[in-house]
């Protein structure tokens, strides 16, 4: 009896085993994309223009060497309209989205080039009837205010928060599907938090217009 026992057991394993290994995506989702991420992003687009010299924080040499390891991509521009109010647009792409992906998620990234976090909420935008779940931070380093709002893609989906993500990251995984993942984040440097979220919404809008289709579906998820 014992023996019959043992002998289940280790059957049960070798099947869960099987099993695991079988659910194991194959195949990258990237490979599906077409266009560098940085083909599609604009020089201008409604009132607003790229400017050649940006208002960057120096990123230390760790930290930077960790995000080029985890992303196969990133675009940062800064751009200012018309009324003088400057946006710095920053986006990283993985190819792989995975949970070493959450070491760019400005709660992380921003205190490590010194900056502290002294406020954190959710909030949406809408563009054509969707809605983007959008993280919103007010950070500050020594005079330096800088509210951002930011959202994390998998896939073609824009998730809410980590746990989302991962429930996603699982979704796509049933569909022998391996996601790749995208972090958008705006900027402004300003002490008025209210009107920086207001510029960051209205610069969300006007970019969102301004794109393709495809890029509509990768930056904003939007089918």
């Amino acid at each position: 009896m014992k023996i019959k026992l043992q002998m289940i057991l280790t059957l049960l394993m070798v099947l869960s085993a099987v099993s695991a290994w079988c659910l194991i995506p194959t195949q990258y989702m990237h490979e599906t994309r077409k266009t560098k991420l940085g083909d599609l992003v604009p020089e201008h687009f409604g009132d607003w223009r790229a400017e050649k010299n940006g208002s960057s924080v120096e990123v230390p040499a760790e930290l930077l060497a960790t995000v080029n390891k985890i992303y196969s991509e990133t675009v940062s521009k800064t751009y200012r309209n018309s009324h003088g109010e400057v946006v710095m647009l920053s986006i990283a792409y993985s190819k792989e989205q995975s949970d070493s992906a959450n070491v760019h998620r400005p709660e992380v990234c921003y205190p490590a080039q010194g900056f502290t976090v002294v406020k954190r909420q959710a909030e949406q935008f809408k563009v054509d009837g969707h809605n983007i779940p959008v993280t919103q931070l007010v950070t500050e380093l020594g005079e330096r205010k800088e509210p951002l709002s930011y959202w994390v893609s998998v896939g073609n989906d824009i998730v809410e928060n980590k746990f989302a993500q991962k429930l996603k990251q699982i979704e796509y995984g049933f569909k022998d599907m391996i996601p790749d993942g995208m972090i958008f984040r705006i900027s402004t440097i300003d002490v008025n938090n209210e009107n920086s979220f207001r510029i960051q919404k209205e610069f969300a809008y006007d970019f969102y217009k301004s794109l393709s289709p495809e890029a509509k579906n990768i930056f904003f998820g939007v089918k």
